[in-house]
Order: C-alpha cells, then structure tokens, then sequence
C-alpha cells in the first residue's frame, strides 16, 4: 500500500509543474480556499434559501443549531481525533520523507490531513441540511486534497484519513444533537 501511495503521489505532484501558473494555482486551492469555503459557510448560516430543504421554521435558534452542530463535528474530527492519530500515529510529510520541494510550509505529523477533516466535517453537515450546497463543498473539499497533494505537503492516503474522519465525525455529532434538534419542534 505504501508504493501505490509514493505513486499516486508522485502523478498528483507531478502534474503541472513545468508551468508555473498552474503551481500558483494549486498553491492558492491548497492555502486559501480553506478561507473562501469558511466565509461562505458562514454566508449560508444567515441565508434563508439555506433552510428550504430542510423544511424547518428559520429562527435564530435554527441558526444557533446549525453552528454548534458544526462547531462540534469540527473539534471532534481536526482537534481531537485528527490530533490523537497524529500524536500516537506521526508520519514524515512528502517533502521530507521524499526530499522534494514543498510549494508552501507546512510541519508536524502527515497524517490524517487536518484540512481533509475539516472540510470533509464540514461538507457533512452541509449536506444534512441542503444537498446542493454539500455536494459543492464535498467537490471544493476533494480539491482542497488533491492540491494539498499536489503542492508537496500531503500523502494520498492523508486525505483520504482525514476524508473518512471528518464524515464519521459529522455523522456521529449530527445523531446525537439531532434528538435535541427534534425536541425543539422547528418543523413548519
């Protein structure tokens, strides 16, 4: 499994590096879209057009719901069981197991990607109150991997453990608020 990971990471970070826009761009999906899907996020927290799918009542408790809810899967999957893993489990990053440049800083244990869970948490619960919406984040957050990837600081397999922590994390949180959410009766 080790060599199918050194492979698919070598065709992800090899893509494009004789061109120097497409390495500025793979720089900017790796650090700063992370800023962009927050932002919106929060956009969609105060959009009503947000809550049609979920057929509930908007209120600030509804709102209030939505952002504890997430707070929650996010601590769960990137400050607790992202970290454990990290600190029992450390892995070399690519750059410095491989000896190649990384296009932008990063330190401490590879695996999982914190970003990974993060915005794979995040997409999760997205997806639980609108479709559409999670579906755009599930993609922006691939792409947020492969770029990762790309630029020298994850493994494959990184993402991909931090893809099925941030899922299962969102999950759990959602099943256990989500008879408290009930109880609250926001349906219309």
């Amino acid at each position: 499994m080790n060599l199918l990971n050194q492979k698919l990471f070598y065709l992800i970070y090899n893509f494009g590096k004789e061109n120097f826009l497409l390495v500025d761009f793979e720089v900017f999906l790796a650090k700063y879209l992370s800023y962009f899907l927050v932002l919106f996020f929060v956009y969609l927290i105060f959009s009503e057009k947000f809550y049609h799918e979920k057929k509930v009542k908007l209120s600030k408790q509804v709102k209030l719901f939505l952002f504890l809810e997430t707070i929650l899967a996010l601590i769960l999957s990137r400050g607790i069981i992202m970290e454990l893993i990290r600190f029992f489990y450390p892995i070399k990053r690519p750059f410095d197991a491989l000896e190649i440049k990384s296009f932008i800083f990063e330190s401490g244990s590879s695996f999982p990607s914190g970003h990974s869970a993060f915005f794979f948490a995040l997409a999760t619960i997205i997806f639980i109150w609108n479709k559409k919406y999670g579906l755009i984040y599930f993609i922006l957050g691939i792409i947020n991997g492969l770029s990762r990837i790309a630029v020298g600081v994850h493994w494959p397999l990184d993402i991909l453990g931090g893809f099925v922590i941030g899922i299962l994390s969102a999950l759990l949180v959602h099943l256990v608020l989500n008879k408290d959410f009930k109880k609250f009766k926001f349906k219309k």
